[in-house]
């Protein structure tokens, strides 16, 4: 049977600022028989607005997933496709000895060249060779991932630059893998819109060009689809449904037999104690 941790205490977060909280938000889903992510496809399918025409929104987040949007919900596709951020983010903390997180900037990416080998290493990697439904997380594509494609590649046979900007391009080369392969994103892959924290580098920016050279890519700045403001948006959007009682996982997305309004609510302490208010015998 199929399991998720979600980590953090609801309970803290509402005696902290009095606010009821939504939490745990993979479990419904799970119990449904799905995988229980990617949970965003509703959320990206609902911002970017059904009038707007077909487009492939790509969220660079640890891992890179993609939602076919526009048109009918039902026929949202979404899935991973493989590695996005977390082995250029551990590869930054290998690089500089704990003193980045992530290639900021493209700091450590800058002037670097793709190494061919490391790339193809990452697009045969079995996960990203598996059809959807699907989803991975960091059991998949480890910073252990990360050491070894660093001393299978790395110094004497290229440098530090190089690999940052191979984990980079490897996410991007996976996508167009996958923008290939599958039919559904034919049309939808012509308009990709970045997001997640990956988005913001401005190194896979350019490298984003230059694999999909006849897409249109977008970044934006500001609004719900902007690097910062796009995981809470989704998440916002995703519990006040839940408070609605409306479901936000699709089956076709995660595998599930069924929809599920996703999430645990906790409430927060209540004003009084005893919860009954007066009572007189």
């Amino acid at each position: 049977m199929r399991c998720t941790l979600q980590i953090g205490s609801a309970a803290v977060v509402a005696q902290r600022t009095g606010l009821p909280v939504v939490s745990d938000m993979r479990a419904a889903d799970v119990v449904a028989g799905g995988l229980g992510a990617p949970i965003a496809p509703l959320p990206h399918w609902f911002f970017w607005g059904a009038d707007a025409g077909l487009g492939t929104v790509v969220n660079f987040g640890g891992m890179c997933n993609l939602t076919r949007v526009g048109g009918r919900l039902a026929e949202v596709v979404g899935y991973d496709v493989g590695p996005g951020m977390c082995l250029s983010d551990a590869f930054a903390r290998h690089a500089s000895d704990g003193k980045l997180v992530c290639d900021m900037d493209g700091t450590l990416s800058r002037g670097g060249h793709a190494i061919p080998a490391l790339v193809d290493a990452l697009l045969a990697h079995p996960f990203v060779q598996r059809p959807p439904p699907k989803s991975c997380g960091r059991e998949e594509f480890s910073g252990a991932l990360a050491q070894q494609l660093w001393q299978r590649h790395g110094p004497p046979h290229a440098t530090v630059a190089d690999v940052a900007m191979s984990l980079l391009v490897a996410p991007l080369a996976i996508l167009r893998q996958s923008l290939q392969r599958d039919p559904c994103l034919a049309e939808a892959g012509a308009h990709l819109l970045l997001t997640g924290g990956g988005a913001r580098n401005p190194q896979l920016q350019r490298a984003a060009q230059r694999l999909l050279p006849s897409a249109r890519i977008e970044v934006h700045a500001d609004g719900v689809f902007a690097p910062n403001n796009h995981e809470p948006a989704a998440m916002a959007l995703i519990a006040a449904r839940t408070l609605d009682g409306l479901p936000s996982s699709l089956p076709q997305v995660t595998g599930a037999q069924r929809p599920s309004v996703l999430g645990s609510l906790t409430q927060p302490p209540a004003v009084r104690r005893d919860g009954f208010g007066d009572k007189s015998d």
